[in-house]
Formats: C-alpha cells, structure tokens, sequence
C-alpha cells in the first residue's frame, strides 16, 4: 500500500471514530485497523477493556458531576485538615455557603476571580462555589516572587489586569505579600473587593493540638515555636494593614455570617464554560495562563474511573499539589471528590516532609515528585513505620532514573505495601496528567500509555509531519503531540498561549518533549526540545529566557542554562555556565559581585521572572564547549561535575513563601 493509501485509509478510520464510535471500536478490537499511524491504530487499546473507550464525556457542571455518584459519598469524609473531619453532607453545606459569599461579594456570572490560596479547606469549599454561579477562579502562585515585595505585588497585579480580575480571594499572609505593597494601584485600577481568608478558619481545637503535634514531628518544637512567633507578628501586621487599607477587605467568616440570607444566582451547564484558569512558567519567564472548562475537568476524572485507576470512596488523599497547578485541581481535588475520597488537605510541604505527612494522615493516594519520593526513602523517621494502608504513590513533574525508581519500589515492599510507584507524562495543558505507568503496563523507567480518550502520537521535531511505523519498526521517536477532551483551548481573550495542529481531521496540541512509542504503545522521555527540564519541585525551566536575561549584563559574553543534581534537595537545580566578555578577569569577590548584581537586577526586581528561576549555581567558563560540527556541546555541560568554583546563591524558600536570597563566594578561592 503507497503512503497515499495509507493516509486515506488513516483519514478514513478516524472519521468513522469521530461517526460511529462503537463500530470504530469493533474494527480495532478484532484487530482490522492498522495503519502504522498510532494516532489512529491506538496500540495501548488492548490493555484497557473495550467497554471503556466509549468517546461520550459528561456534559455537566462540576458540581453536578460530583453529585451524580451520591452513593460514593454516603457516609464519608469530603476533607481532612489536621484532624478536622468533613463529611460530603457538610461539604455541600459549605459550597452553597461559599456560593453565598461570592455573590454578597457581587460576583456574578463570568467574572474572573484572582485567587492566591494554599491548600486549605476554604480553598476547596470556595472553587466550587464559584463554579455554581459562574464565575472564575484565576489560580496564580500565592507565594512572593522577589524578596522585594513591592516588585511581587506590582507583578500581581499586572497579573491581574492582564487577566482581567475584578475580585480577590487571599490568604492574609498573602495579602501582606502581595498586594498590601501597593493597595493603593489595586483601589486605582478598580480591584476593590477582597475576601480574605487564615489558615485557622477551619481549625478547632484538636485541629490546632493535632498541627502542634505534626509540625514538631515534621520540624523540631524550635522550629515550631519560631514558627508560632513568626505567624503571630505577621497577624498582627496583618491587622494593621487591614485597617490601613484603602480596599473593601472582608473576613471569611464574617462574611458568611453575612450572607446567611444570600441568594445566588446559580447558572446551568453550558458547553464550554470557563471554569478557572491555572498557570504554568511558559515560556517568556512569565507565568502562562491555561484555561479550564467544566468539560475538561470531568472529562479527565471520567477517564480516570474508565482507567479503572484503584481509587475507592474512603480512600484519603494526600492534597499537596496546589491550586495554580492543574495537577492540583483536576487529578487531586476533582478527582478525589467525584470519587469520595478524603482530600487530607496540606497547606504547606518541605522537601522531606513527604513519608511523614502520608504515616501521619495515613494517606492512601499520594501524588507527588522524584525528590519527595527519594527523600521519603532516606528519612530516619521512617524507620520500621508501617505503610500497609498505602494503594497508590505516583510521580510527575520531572524524570526519576530506572535506580531511584527501584530504590522507591524496595522501600514500599520493606514497609509493608503491595503498591509499586505509578508514573506519568501530563502537562497543564492536558488537565494534568495524560499517561500512566501502572498495572500491567508499569514498566521501570516509562511513562506508561495514554489515558483512555486521550490520544498520543510522534511527529517530526522540525516538519510537524506525523510519524508512523513502517515495516518491521518496533520502535518512533519524536515530538510528542496530544489529543483529549481535556486538552484546553489555550486561548484567553482571543489570544493564543497553546500551539495546536489537525492530524487527520483531530485537534493535537505540541508538547515539546521528545519521546520514544513503542508498538504496544508504551513510551518513554527523551527530553524538551528547548532544553527545558523541571526543578526537585517540578517547576519548569525554560533555558531561553533566563540565557536572554543574563547575557544582557555587562561583562558577561554567553550563558548557557543547565541543570545539576543537587543532593539536598534531591533532584534538579539551575546552574547558569557563564564566559565573559574578552578582556575581562574577575577574581572570587568580582564573582560573587557579578552574581549579586545579576540576581537582584535580572531577578528580583524582574516582574517577569520568578525567584524558582534564579539559578542557584554560577559557574565561570573559559570559552562554550563545542560540538565537531561547531555547535554547542549541551550535553558536555549537563555532565560537568561542579568543584567548587562556582558562585552559590542560597534560596530560602519553601512552596509557599520565599524568605530570603543569599550569594557565597566559591568554596575554592
């Protein structure tokens, strides 16, 4: 058959997918359809029953979805926060309260909400809330960006009105961060009404004894108590800010005392409603806004529970994934609570608080990152403790090697728990998580296979044409591509943030990440593109700019961005190789004071770039190494081993704050 055939046939097979989904489904499963092309032959199909590749999606509100398996939510617990114990009765309570809040607030239908919460109760009850009544929660990351403030607060709000938010909702140590700076701009721009809420509204008594009993165990009483009278100086800051500002700020809980008598004005389903907008790092530095429907939401938990995933109303869930990550909404918060699972709700999580904080909540389901799972593996404190109640422990955000995988894998069977570690290829703009490496597809070291109704398949990096096994091949490489009724829009207000293309008649978006498919299906990473790679967080980097950035400095001649193991924090961080410009010698000192210049001017007072992109190693090179072909030799960088040389800049951060920024000269003098 020629390659014209081919892709006639292929055309021909996808329209009758898109027309008559079930005979479609006949032909594959009798093994009729091959093409060569796995976005039309769907090679992973066979290990998921056919039953559950049907292409119908639940054309609901979020909220009605949750409300359509009342029999999962019977008699369990909706969330869990520090002992504090909600059931779905009370849940719903509490959405219809929030409901009521947002519109005393004047929220109505489309308006856009800028939301900087962690993950605490509020949070949750307050997104689907807003959901009811049609407006949109606008996640940014509600941490500082600079450790100049006034710099955060005006990117916020540029943020903001970019975006175009009318209202906030903010935790009151956010406030203070983020917009008490310049409360005066936010009132000049017309962002009036904030509605703030603590980390202590949900919190009673044996709430308040159980978070004294988890953070001594997780950080030391010292630890502890320094924390207490940090948070009780920032309260009292906080007060004064309230009562010195020129905006309508309004308590939580007064404000549901308030509009006890409230009615909302509940919108029904539309097709493509605007639900909340998440962000990732982009690519220009600044964050990229990722638009989310009420479609794409229920569309990924409902093939969640085609996938068959071993998720089960009582299960507890382990929420530490945030509210600005997608991850965090649809595959934890969505997910959890469609299923009437307990979403253990975790408002703040240091490197090494993972094992501990899943013994002390016994969480069954925990999504996570590399550096959380090997820190768990390596944490004394887990020494013997029993993790039998464990069922699923998954990873994302960056790659983990075939040994720290195993090293994971032994410490769960050590520990009592049949689970193995799940893993995953996603984006935010797939809703999260798009594949999963798990039953009898888990394969060390892979990103497992497609989620049902989520389609993946290579095309060539440079031509965009879409690749295809040819006789005898078992295995593609190439640029990855994605198809999903929970791949969004990538548009906001007319402008475009997500690059889309039609294969065969079906919308893909381009990922970016070079992968290997094999013809069962299963893929493994390669790497970006653009040389990007994530942090022992699982935030983005993107070399292009931070390079841009710096290279802009006097002195400096090239730079180049990579990444470096750092043992510490258990996974990547950013190293910028520097060569200066001809002529110029610079000792320790002129180092180090190059560096500083470079951090506070290209970074801290940048409002479009985070403090996560400041690279926390500068190493100074006599010259670029090269390839034979004369170009540069990236992968002669990523192995350079560090020695000391290096300028170091110490983050003090954490996934909710940013404390302060240090330079050291280098060790080797």
């Amino acid at each position: 058959m020629t390659k014209q055939e081919l892709m006639a046939k292929a055309e021909e097979y996808a329209r009758l997918e898109r027309e008559d989904n079930a005979a479609y489904l006949d032909k594959l499963y009798a093994g009729e359809i091959y093409t060569g092309y796995p976005a039309v032959d769907k090679p992973w199909y066979p290990y998921y029953k056919k039953e559950n590749m049907v292409s119908s999606q639940p054309q609901m509100k979020i909220m009605d979805f949750v409300k359509s398996h009342p029999d999962w939510h019977e008699g369990q617990k909706a969330i869990s926060y520090y002992g504090h114990e909600v059931s779905y009765d009370k849940f719903y309570e509490k959405v219809a309260e929030a409901a009521r809040v947002l519109t005393d607030m004047g929220i109505r239908e489309g308006d856009r909400i800028l939301c900087l919460v962690p993950n605490i109760p509020e949070a949750c009850y307050l997104f689907y809330g807003a959901s009811e009544i049609g407006a949109v929660s606008d996640y940014i990351d509600p941490r500082p960006d600079s450790v100049d403030l006034m710099v955060s607060a005006r990117k916020c709000l540029s943020l903001a009105l970019e975006e175009k938010c009318k209202y906030v909702i903010t935790l009151d140590q956010c406030y203070l961060a983020m917009i008490a700076p310049n409360a005066s701009e936010w009132k000049e721009a017309g962002i009036e009404k904030v509605l703030v809420i603590t980390a202590g509204d949900s919190m009673n008594l044996k709430s308040a004894l159980t978070y004294k009993k988890h953070e001594t165990i997780l950080h030391g009483k010292e630890a502890f108590d320094a924390k207490m009278a940090k948070n009780k100086k920032l309260g009292e800051a906080f007060e004064q800010a309230k009562a010195a500002s020129p905006l309508d700020l309004r308590m939580y809980k007064d404000a549901v005392k308030a509009s006890k008598k409230t009615e909302p004005a509940y919108v029904d389903y539309t097709p493509n409603r605007l639900l909340c907008i998440t962000h990732t790092s982009g690519t220009t530095g600044r964050p990229k806004p990722v638009p989310m429907t009420h479609d794409a939401l229920n569309a990924y938990v409902s093939q969640g529970i085609r996938a068959e995933t071993p998720i089960a109303p009582g299960d507890r869930f382990l929420h530490t994934l945030p509210y600005f990550s997608a991850y965090g909404i649809a595959n934890l918060l969505h997910a959890g609570i469609v299923s009437g699972t307990t979403m253990v709700e975790i408002p703040e999580i240091g490197p090494m608080d993972q094992g501990k904080l899943i013994v002390l909540n016994k969480a069954s389901f925990t999504a996570s990152i590399p550096a959380w799972c090997i820190a768990m593996t390596r944490d004394p404190w887990m020494e013997g403790k029993d993790l039998s109640f464990m069922k699923w422990l998954s990873e994302g955000g960056t790659t983990m090697s075939v040994e720290e995988e195993t090293e994971v894998n032994d410490f769960l069977k050590a520990h009592g728990t049949d689970t193995v570690l799940t893993k995953g290829h996603g984006m935010s703009e797939t809703a999260g998580c798009a594949t999963l490496s798990t039953g009898n597809h888990n394969e060390p070291g892979s990103l497992g296979i497609p989620l049902p109704n989520t389609v993946y398949a290579l095309v060539d990096p440079e031509t965009k044409e879409m690749l295809r096994f040819e006789d005898g091949q078992e295995e593609l490489e190439g640029e990855l591509v994605v198809s999903s009724p929970c791949v969004t829009s990538g548009k906001l207000d007319d402008k475009s943030y997500v690059t889309h293309a039609t294969y065969f008649g079906n919308d893909y978006i381009l990922t970016g990440d070079i992968a290997r498919m094999r013809k069962d299906g299963i893929m493994h990473f390669d790497s970006r593109s653009d040389r990007g790679f994530a942090r022992y967080d699982g935030f983005n980097v993107r070399p292009g700019k931070l390079e841009e950035v710096i290279e802009n400095f006097d002195n400096v001649r090239s730079c180049i961005i990579s990444a470096y193991f750092d043992a510490d924090k258990g996974g990547n961080m950013i190293c910028a190789n520097l060569v200066l410009s001809p002529g110029v010698e610079l000792d320790a000192d002129g180092k180090a004071a190059l560096v500083e210049q470079i951090v506070n001017e290209g970074f801290i007072e940048n409002e479009d770039l985070s403090s996560r992109q400041i690279p926390a190693k500068f190493r100074f090179l006599p010259g670029v190494p090269l390839t034979g072909g004369g170009k540069v030799d990236y992968k002669k960088i990523d192995e350079m081993p560090l020695t000391g040389d290096e300028v170091t800049v110490l983050l003090d951060e954490t996934n909710v704050s940013l404390n302060g920024v240090t330079v050291l000269k280098p060790e080797n003098k």
